[in-house]
This record gives C-alpha cells, sequence and structure tokens, in this order.
C-alpha cells in the first residue's frame, strides 16, 4: 500500500511541470457580483497570473486585483485558485444594507476558485470563478462573489 502511494505521488510530481499556462496576456471585460466589473487584463507572470480589473461608471470606480494559480484540466479547460483585493471608489457616498455610508471608499480581500476555456481556434478565453469576499472598510463582514470573464488572448 505504500509503495503504492509512493508512486502515485512521484507520477503526480512528475507530472507538474506539463500543467503549462496556454496564453501569456489576455485583454477582455469582466463582471460579476458584487456589483463589480469593466476592462480586465490576465497577463502571466512566470509561475502565477495577475488578473487585473478596472471598472466604473457614472458615480463610482472600481479596482480588482488577484493573483492566481492555473493549472491544466484537458481540451483547453484550466482551473485556477487565488486571491487578491478590490478597492471601490464612490463620489457621494453609497447605501450598504439599507444603510447609508458617507464614506466614499471601501475594500477588501478576495479569493476565487475558478474554471477556464480557452479556444484552440480562435484568440478567445472564458473564465468563470467564485469565493467569499472579505469587506474591511467602512464595515467589516463576509460575502460572496463570482464573476465571468471573457478575453482576447495577445499571446
Amino acid at each position: 500500500m505504500k509503495r503504492t502511494i509512493m508512486i502515485m505521488v512521484f507520477a503526480f510530481v512528475a507530472a507538474i511541470p506539463a500543467f503549462a499556462q496556454s496564453y501569456s496576456t489576455g485583454i477582455g471585460l469582466k463582471g460579476g457580483v458584487p456589483g463589480y466589473g469593466g476592462i480586465n487584463l490576465k497577463h502571466n507572470f512566470g509561475g502565477f497570473y495577475g488578473d487585473f480589473t478596472l471598472g466604473g461608471g457614472r458615480d463610482n470606480l472600481s479596482v480588482m486585483a488577484l493573483i492566481v494559480k492555473q493549472q491544466a484540466l484537458k481540451d483547453g479547460f484550466e482551473w485556477y485558485y487565488g486571491g487578491g483585493c478590490y478597492v471601490y471608489s464612490w463620489r457621494n457616498g453609497y447605501t450598504h444594507n439599507d444603510k447609508y455610508y458617507d464614506n466614499r471608499a471601501s475594500f477588501g480581500a478576495m479569493f476565487v476558485l475558478g474554471l477556464e476555456y480557452t479556444f484552440e481556434d480562435i484568440p478567445l478565453n472564458i473564465g468563470l470563478d467564485a469565493g467569499p469576499v472579505v469587506s474591511v472598510v467602512p464595515f467589516t463582514g463576509i460575502g460572496f462573489g463570482s464573476s465571468l470573464a471573457v478575453r482576447y488572448i495577445l499571446k
């Protein structure tokens, strides 16, 4: 039994270099819950990806930065996990859970687990992720977020 486990562990470790990232840079749109979305850039920094989103509207601005680790699955699919932070800014305060906040900014941490598909014949990538969101300022709380990204692959 120990020998079988050791062989399985060795085979897994030997296969790790085969988990190659399928692209180096993608740019597109990413949107989701809780209320963020915008222009998204995902870039391979060698061993991990940076996933950055800049969005906003008439009265707000949002910035999200994630560091994720990706691993190949099968036939263009990859899964990834990681975390990062977000910052939201409003011109005139905002309402959360029926309470008005004068604060014009909020920030916190995000953690994601996701699945991504890169098309073989066209330079397009689609990703879906979800995970906990930890708000720090102006209120403290834990929520859940999810997002969908569509990116053009620059290679």
